[in-house]
Order: C-alpha cells, then sequence, then structure tokens
C-alpha cells in the first residue's frame, strides 16, 4: 500500500528522530530507512555489519510506537522495522517499543503467555511483541535467535524482563516444531547450539543428548563444546551410546570417538581393551593410549628376556623415513656386547606400531638394556632422516628421539633445530618440542640444564621449548617460573656487571650501567678494527643482551601483577645469584610475606638485601618473599626509597584500585564508560602491555581489547565504540568485564564472549584487578 506523502514524511521524521536521539551514525540511519520505508526485494543489508550498542530513547520510540502500532496505514512497515531491531539485536529498544507505548492488539492478532496472570506488567509486554511478530509473518529462523538471546539476558539490561515468558514461549515452540527447531541449532551452532542443548535438556534430556550425539559425529568444528555438554550428562550419555553400539547404530570408530569424551570422568579401561584390537583407525588407538593406561604388552624386564624376545621376532624389509629398515644404525646391548640381529628393526617398529608420543615413553625401558652409546647414535641418524622426509604423521619417530636418547643427546638435538625456526621445516621443530615436553614430563628440567647457554641460540631454543612446557601445563605456575628463573643465562658477567667476550680471537667487553644500559668496551682494540663478520657477532651479543634484559623484565612484571611468591632459598640462590636477574631486582621493591601479610620492605644494594622499613610483626619460620605492591600498604609513601635511581618498572607511585568500593554483585567497572579518546593510540599503548585485540564487527571494526591472564584463568574485555565507521580515531569507551577463561571462544581469529558470563569483581585477584584497571586507565590518556 502506497502512503500519501504527508504520512510518509512523518514516518521519514520519526525515524530520524530516533536514530538521532539513538547518535546512530547517519549512513547507518540511511541504510535503516531506506530498507524500512522501501520495497527491496532484491536487496537486503548485511545485518552483522550493523550490530551497535544504541541508547534507547523512550520520547522518539513512542512517536514511531503510536505511527507504527495504532495507524493501519503504517502497518505494512512494521515488519522491516522489527527486521531491523531484531536482525540489528536491538532488545532493549524491541522492549521499549512494546512496553512504553503500545495498547491495543495488533491488527486483530491475539496472543497470552500460559502464565500471563502470574507475569508482572513489564513481563505481559512480550505478549505484544509475539502478536506484532505474528502479524508480521517474521520466519522462524529470523524469531529463535532472538528466543535464545532473551533467555540468556543478565540483569541489568531491559529485555531480560522478557526472559521468564520467553522461556515458555520457546518450549511450546520446542514442542511443536521440533524438526525444525533441530535444524536451527545444527546450522547456527556456533551462537545458539551450547544454549539450545541446555534448553532441550531442561524439557527431555534423553532427546537433547540424541541431538548432542548426532551433532558430535557430525560437526568437527564444535566438538569440544558439546563435549562439556556430553560431560555433564555423563551417566545418561554413556548408557545411550553403549545401547547404540548394541544396536549396531555406531561403528566401534564411533564408539571409541565418543567414549574418549568421559575417559577423565569414568574408568573405562575394561570397556576400551575388549575391543581395542578392534580398532582400525591409529590415531584413535593413539589417543586411547595417551588418556587411559592400557597395557598392551608387558615390559620386557631384563636382558635374557629382550634376547630372546628378539630372536623370535620377524620382520619385513620395508621402508621407513626414506631408508630401508635394515640400513639404520646397529645397537649393543647395555654390556657392550653385540645385540642380537634385528634389535634395531625390532625397537623401531615397537616405536612406529604404538604411534603416541605418550604410550611410546613406556618404552623407554630399551635405555636400560641398549648401550646409550649406540641408541644416542641412533636416534641422531632417526633425527636426521626426520628432517629430511617426515611428516606429521612420523611423530612416532619424535617420540623414539625423547623417549630413549640421553639428557645430553636430546638437549644437541633440540640446539641443531634453531636454524630450522623460521624455514619451512618449523613444523617439525614444532612436533620435536611438543613431544620432548610431553613425553619427558618434569624429567625435561634434566634435558633443559644439557642446552649450551653460551650458544647464541640458545635464546631462541630456550623460548620454544619453555612455550611448550607452559602451553602443555607440566608444571604448576610456581614450578614453572622457577624452572625459568634456572635457565637465564649469565653471559659470564662479573660482580661488576662486567664480562669479556673473544670473538675469534678478538676480546671485547660488556658493561651493564646503573640503568640498565648495555654498553661495548673496546679492551683489545677499536672495533672498527675488526672484520665485518666479527663485528656483526659483537652487535648480536649486545642485543642479545638487551632483549634477555627485556624478557626478564616482563617476567617481573607478570610476577608483580599475579603476586608469585620465592622462598628464601630461591630468591638468595637465583635472583641474588643471576647478574641478569640481579640488575632488574635491585630496581625493584621487595617484601617479605607470612600468609600474604606483609613483614617488612627490603630493597637490594650490593648483592644483598638492605631493610627499608618493618610492617607488621609476625612471627614466622620460613617467610615468603615476593614484589612488594603499593596496594598492600596504601598510606605509604615508596617513591623517596628510589628517589633519583633506577626503577624497573612503575611500582612505587602505581595508581591502584581496589575492590572494596564494588558491590558483591558487580560485573563490571563502569569507570570509564562514555570517556572519548583516541583509539589508535588506545590499541597501540594495550599491546605494549600486553592485550590483543578482541571482537570486531562489521562496518564499525575493532570493538573491544583483551587480556588473558592464564595463571588465574581469566579473560578480561575491555569494549568501546568507533564514533566514526571503521576509524579508531575517535572512541567511546564503555565496560570492563572479567570472565573465566573457558567461558571464552576464538574462532575464526575472533574472540567471542558472552556477557552473560562475567565474573563478579570481588570473586578477583586485587592484584589482578588493580593492575588491570591500571593499564586500561593509562591507555586512556595516551
Amino acid at each position: 500500500m502506497e502512503l500519501r506523502p504527508e504520512k510518509m514524511d512523518y514516518l521519514n521524521k520519526t525515524l530520524d528522530e530516533l536514530w538521532e536521539d539513538c547518535g546512530l551514525n547517519k549512513a547507518v540511519a540511511t541504510d535503516f530507512n531506506v530498507f524500512i520505508t522501501q520495497d527491496l526485494d532484491d536487496h537486503e543489508p548485511e545485518w552483522e555489519q550493523y550490530s551497535l550498542a544504541l541508547t534507547p530513547s523512550v520520547k522518539a520510540l513512542t512517536n514511531l510506537s503510536n505511527a507504527l502500532l495504532n495507524d493501519a496505514d503504517f502497518c505494512d512497515y512494521l515488519h522491516r522495522f522489527l527486521l531491523v531491531l531484531i536482525n540489528t539485536k536491538q532488545y532493549d529498544m524491541l522492549y521499549l517499543f512494546f512496553d512504553k507505548a503500545f495498547v491495543n492488539h495488533v491488527c486483530g492478532v491475539v496472543y497470552n503467555s500460559k502464565n500471563a496472570n502470574s507475569y508482572s506488567l513489564m513481563e505481559r509486554s512480550f505478549d505484544r511483541f509475539v502478536e506484532a511478530v505474528k502479524f508480521s509473518k517474521i520466519s522462524n529462523d529470523e524469531i529463535l535467535p532472538v528466543l535464545f538471546d532473551l533467555i540468556n539476558s543478565y540483569e541489568g539490561q531491559l529485555h531480560a524482563r522478557w526472559q521468564r515468558p520467553a522461556k515458555e514461549f520457546l518450549s511450546d515452540y520446542a514442542n511443536q516444531n521440533e524438526e525444525e527447531l533441530l535444524l536451527f541449532l545444527k546450522y547456527n551452532f556456533d551462537s545458539y547450539g551450547i544454549y539450545g542443548l541446555n534448553f532441550l535438556s531442561e524439557i527431555d534430556l534423553q532427546h537433547s543428548i540424541n541431538v548432542a550425539i548426532d551433532l558430535y559425529l557430525t560437526r568437527d568444528d564444535c566438538k569440544q563444546e558439546i563435549s562439556q555438554f556430553l560431560q555433564r550428562n555423563n551417566d545418561v550419555c554413556i548408557k545411550t551410546i553403549n545401547k547404540m553400539l548394541h544396536n549396531k547404530e555406531l561403528t566401534n570408530e564411533k564408539y571409541v570417538d565418543l567414549m574418549l569424551v568421559f575417559v577423565e570422568q569414568q574408568n573405562l579401561n575394561e570397556e576400551f581393551t575388549q575391543i581395542f584390537n578392534t580398532i582400525a583407525n591409529d590415531k584413535q588407538k593413539a589417543k586411547i593410549l595417551e588418556m587411559i593406561p592400557i597395557k598392551l604388552e608387558k615390559r620386557i624386564k631384563n636382558l635374557a628376556m629382550f634376547v630372546k624376545t628378539v630372536n623370535r621376532f620377524k620382520y619385513d624389509e620395508q621402508e621407513i623415513l626414506g631408508k630401508n629398515i635394515s640400513e639404520y644404525p646397529d645397537v649393543l646391548l647395555s654390556t657392550n656386547d653385540f645385540a642380537p640381529a634385528g634389535t634395531t628393526q625390532f625397537l623401531l617398529l615397537q616405536f612406529k606400531q604404538l604411534y603416541s608420543p605418550k604410550a611410546t615413553f613406556e618404552l623407554s625401558y630399551f635405555q636400560e638394556l641398549l648401550s646409550q652409546k649406540t641408541l644416542d647414535n641412533l636416534t641422531h641418524f632417526v633425527y636426521e632422516q626426520f628432517v629430511l622426509n617426515g611428516t606429521s604423521d612420523d611423530e612416532w619417530a619424535i617420540a623414539l628421539i625423547a623417549a630413549i636418547s640421553s639428557d645430553k643427546c636430546l638437549a644437541d638435538i633440540l640446539m641443531t633445530t634453531a636454524d630450522l625456526y623460521e624455514g619451512e621445516k618449523s613444523d617439525i621443530v614444532k612436533i620435536l618440542v611438543n613431544t620432548t615436553a610431553i613425553a619427558k614430563g618434569e624429567s625435561i628440567k634434566s634435558v633443559l640444564q644439557n642446552l649450551d647457554k653460551h650458544d647464541l641460540k640458545y635464546d631462541k631454543v630456550i623460548s620454544y621449548i619453555l612455550d611448550s612446557v607452559k602451553n602443555n601445563n607440566i608444571f604448576t605456575y610456581s614450578e614453572f617460573e622457577n624452572l625459568a628463573d634456572s635457565l637465564v643465562p649469565t653471559f659470564d658477567f662479573n660482580e661488576e656487571l662486567f664480562a669479556k667476550i673473544n670473538f675469534d680471537g678478538s676480546e671485547f667487553g660488556f658493561k651493564i650501567d646503573d640503568n640498565c644500559n648495555v654498553e661495548i668496551i673496546e679492551t683489545s682494540k677499536p672495533i672498527i678494527q675488526v672484520g665485518p663478520m666479527v663485528r656483526e657477532k659483537i652487535y648480536d651479543f649486545k642485543k642479545r643482551i638487551v632483549c634477555e634484559l627485556q624478557n626478564q623484565k616482563d617476567r617481573l612484571i607478570n610476577a608483580f601483577t599475579n603476586n608469585r611468591k620465592w622462598n628464601n632459598s630461591d630468591f638468595d640462590n637465583v635472583i641474588l645469584k643471576n647478574p641478569i636477574l640481579y640488575v632488574l631486582a635491585r630496581g625493584i621493591l621487595w617484601a617479605e610475606y607470612a600468609q600474604d601479610k606483609v613483614i617488612k620492605i627490603f630493597k637490594i644494594e650490593d648483592w644483598k638485601r638492605e631493610k627499608v622499613m618493618n610492617i607488621n610483626n609476625v612471627a614466622t619460620l620460613n617467610p615468603l618473599v615476593g614484589i612488594f605492591h603499593p596496594l598492600e600498604a596504601p598510606d605509604y609513601n615508596w617513591k623517596p626509597v628510589f628517589e633519583g635511581k633506577f626503577t624497573t618498572f612503575n611500582q612505587l607511585d602505581r595508581q591502584f584500585f581496589s575492590l572494596q568500593n564494588y558491590s558483591a554483585m558487580s560485573s563490571f567497572v563502569a569507570r570509564f564508560n562514555g570517556m572519548i579518546t583516541n583509539g589508535k593510540l588506545f590499541v597501540e599503548e594495550l599491546k605494549k602491555m600486553g592485550w590483543i585485540e578482541g571482537q570486531t564487527q562489521k562496518p564499525m571494526g575493532l570493538v573491544s581489547m583483551i587480556k588473558i591472564n592464564q595463571v588465574y584463568n581469566l579473560i578480561c574485555e575491555i569494549e568501546f565504540c568507533a564514533n566514526h565507521l571503521d576509524d579508531l580515531t575517535e572512541i567511546t569507551m564503555k565496560e570492563l568485564r572479567f570472565y573465566n577463561l573457558k567461558n571464552a571462544k576464538f574462532q575464526n581469529n575472533i574472540w567471542r564472549i558472552d556477557k552473560v558470563n562475567a565474573k563478579a569483581l570481588k570473586t578477583l585477584p586485587p592484584r589482578f584487578f588493580s593492575d588491570i584497571v591500571y593499564e586500561v586507565s593509562i591507555a586512556c590518556k595516551k
């Protein structure tokens, strides 16, 4: 129906008032108006680029509501206006649209919730929304996301008042349109799958489990999320899976894939052992061996038994890693006698057949039965062949190297990988390092201690290995940091912080001054007189020292934020004796602690502790040592302690923020909300402090920055909105929130975080909270 010009003018005017009051970008407002008022059958906007957080204007909404809902001439435009709000997720505006102005039914359509009599007036406005949806013939694909978002809303959002009636409506919908709902969940699993499964489980648990199993077997991209749902309902799930196997609805391969979800919660050894040999998939066997202790063969306990076993062993000549199996080096027995013919082949095939890095580590008993020198020779040969011809399917070879080589040999092999870090063989390096970390476990310490700290490649190798050890959770936070402390190179600096290094016959000195700057000292000849290659080595060595100082400074800042503590022995034997750690530690104010309570403050001068002040008179035999935080004694001015001296980082006059200022239910920090700043400088400054880019929205671009803390398993997000399309020159700040890391998902290079999972601020570690707010404050001022 075509409106009279005056009515169309009125509609356009009310729309313009609404978008202007919301502060909406003019280009986007024009797009919305064109969509609402014109026939665009062949074109629909890409809604995800318009998902902006708009502040509803009650006055403007009321004018528009009166037009669209009370004047029959405007009814044809209601559908498109609702689509704008629904598809851009403006749910608060949607709520106000129906709550504040609507009186009569929409064109005779009447909908009443079953429990309408028990609902508040605010909840009853949901019925008017449903009436408008039914009148406008909005499709189920468009309305289902709204219902799930309403159900998962949280206190503080206006549309959270529709949570109860939305849940009731969706329950009725699920009973009447089950197949359609399941299809929706399947094709929108990233956004609504887990919500949908949890919702279905409240209505029909068995049916939701059947759906989850089907999704798990058909959707490789979301197995982790579905497995968490299955684990929460593990008893019913395991019975269902076993029944499906009995009814031949599952192959052994799919059965194992499903049951591996529960190995950490259930004792499934017997069930897996019964079907293990019927499984054809080697990678599944590897998973089973890694996750539960199935013993496939008895360990060969003595040399005589080993010799008998090998003598009975038969093998067919085959090619392994580009060489015939018979071409691999022979090994000797531990007595240095010749081993039986075929011993090398037996050893290689034992590893190759088991496949799994964790499982094959059990074969390290070969070290007890065979000569370690000849085993090291074999592992070098295997490594060379792996580098030349290996693929990701040959992980068994790396497991062999990690399991049977000596710690010194393995350290040498790891050092040789430095040249491969940046090349096309980098994947091989990752496999070697990760497998070594997993297979060696805590004994990786011995391997690391055998690395050559004087080698220029050491820093790169140790960094990569420590990352792998950290990512594989080999040690606790404190154990890992103590290990990292012990691996900091000394560069042969003496107590005067001076070192002499020989470069191809030319000796040069290196000095670290009071401000932690590194200076080259010409001890034998001017640097200009040495050749270019030697000169390059000298500058590279200086660069290495400077880089190590920065790395250790970053570690100390993390120790400050994460409230790390050292025992007295470790502190004195590592911090006070390693020159790199010492020069940084002397620019820090330290404290002794008893049960997290400060006993006294001290600083470091002349390689020893110097007391600054007693704080609490607490008796303790073994106080711990940590980096003092101003939050712990807010009434003292510590700045004069280091007046005029080098400080490692901004510790003493650091602004701090106390959790005592927030209520028990607060889940966000609003102090930055509405602040306008230069977004480019803001993002750049946060990146310097370890933050990374978070979520993006079209056309506005980046809309948040995040920081991850693995120690506390937390992730924080500060949101903002660009004031111009895809231009961060001017941004408006929004809330800062904190989440458990498990509630955040990294997908398609974007972090997805749901505000409903935000943690109460009172539950956060005080130092961590204070420093995050401090970092955002600093970035806002840039």
